[in-house]
Parts: C-alpha cells; structure tokens; sequence
C-alpha cells in the first residue's frame, strides 16, 4: 500500500507542485506503520530495550555513531547484555546517503 500511494504521487498528472511532500510523507507513514511508531515518536524507540526517551537523551545520529556504554546511560539503565544488543544494532542498521538534484529543461 505504501509503495503504491509512493507510486502514484510521485508519477502522477496534473500539478506535481507539493509532490515531494507528499511522497515524503507517504514514506513517513509507511515507516509509522512498519515499525509501529507514531509520527513523533522519536527515532530512539527503534533502538531494542528502549520503552521511553529521557530529557537530556543523545540524539539518534549520536548513538549510531558511537553506541557507548556511557552514551548509552543518558537513555537508561541497560544490563551489559542489552548494551551488547544495542551494539550490535548500530553495526548493522544500514546508513543510508540521499541526494538529488533538480534540473530543468
């Protein structure tokens, strides 16, 4: 269904002027609805063992550079087993590099 709403924004007639929000948003549906999340959940929620995100928590991109353990106190009391999960996640989450350019004829 995601793919398809994607689809059809994305290479549909008539004014494409907000299509890239559109399929923007589409993308952050489909995400909502593959991991269970609410559009303002924040991205720490993916991280295993983690059911709630502290005030003063690292951000997403800062755990997935460098998931230390003393990193990983800012987000909550974690036995040495669920760092290794946590770990172990941030090595194999793909990184994904995006970037278009926009060209008129």
């Amino acid at each position: 269904l995601g793919r398809a709403m994607i689809s059809i924004a994305s290479h549909g007639e008539g004014d494409r002027s907000g299509y890239l929000e559109v399929v923007r948003n589409c993308i952050m549906l489909q995400r909502c609805l593959v991991q269970a999340m609410d559009f303002n959940d924040s991205p720490l929620l993916q991280l295993p063992h983690v059911r709630s995100v502290p005030k003063g928590a690292p951000s997403f991109s800062e755990v997935l550079k460098s998931p230390e353990q003393s990193l990983l106190k800012r987000l909550g009391n974690f036995t040495e087993q669920q760092v290794l999960d946590i770990q172990c996640f941030c090595q194999h989450l793909p990184m994904v590099e995006l970037s278009y350019s926009v060209e008129v004829n």
